[in-house]
């Protein structure tokens, strides 16, 4: 059962920023990746910095790339725990796990908004513009959406296209379906339903 919602809480910034740089030259520090198997999910590759979680993979390919083979690791303890008590359908906000992730100043304005989005809940891509302060800037806030390292954790599934229509995600449309119906939404075909109509739907 999912626990209850505190909608004005803003995430703990326990992130580690660095300047914009190729995603290999960002494992500055490496520990090298671990798995995560969600339950009707699939596997996640974790991607671990000295100062945090850098990367979520959906493959393992990726993940190889960016630290090594023979540098598979345990899942820390706490983000184990987060991932497990999220993918049991509680509103798990992941303050808890520290981040060591790369990107510009206005890619991490994205990001920090993105983790105030509450659980269960979508915007679209015109409102995150709204809220980051860009409201011209959908594209470019669309595509700092993309470039988020640690989807879940940064919830980037929650942002929907024009008309509440799905739109895409780095895991694939199958995997934000997913991750939205966990959360309680209702998807009909590549509509999502969230429980009140927003002002900025049809942008």
């Amino acid at each position: 059962m999912a626990a209850t919602k505190n909608k004005n809480a803003t995430p703990t910034k326990r992130i580690t920023p660095h300047a914009s740089t190729p995603r290999s030259e960002s494992i500055t520090r490496p520990l090298g990746f671990s798995r995560y198997a969600a339950k009707g999910f699939g596997t996640l590759y974790l991607v671990h910095n000295e100062g945090g979680l850098a990367f979520i993979e959906f493959d393992l390919e990726p993940a190889v790339r960016l630290v090594g083979r023979r540098q598979e690791i345990e899942c820390p303890a706490p983000l184990k725990a987060a991932l497990d008590r999220y993918f049991r359908g509680e509103d798990e906000r992941f303050e808890d796990v520290a981040l060591d992730i790369s990107g510009t100043d206005f890619q991490r304005r994205v990001w920090e908004e993105l983790r105030r989005i509450p659980y269960g809940e979508v915007i679209s891509y015109g409102e995150l513009a709204e809220r980051v302060g860009a409201p011209t800037a959908t594209r470019a806030v669309g595509n700092a959406n993309s470039k988020n390292p640690v989807p879940i954790l940064i919830p980037c599934h929650r942002v929907v296209a024009v008309g509440m229509r799905i739109g895409g995600y780095t895991g694939g449309v199958r995997r934000k379906v997913d991750l939205l119906r966990l959360e309680g939404l209702q998807v009909d075909g590549d509509r999502v339903r969230r429980k009140s109509p927003g002002l900025f739907d049809q942008r």
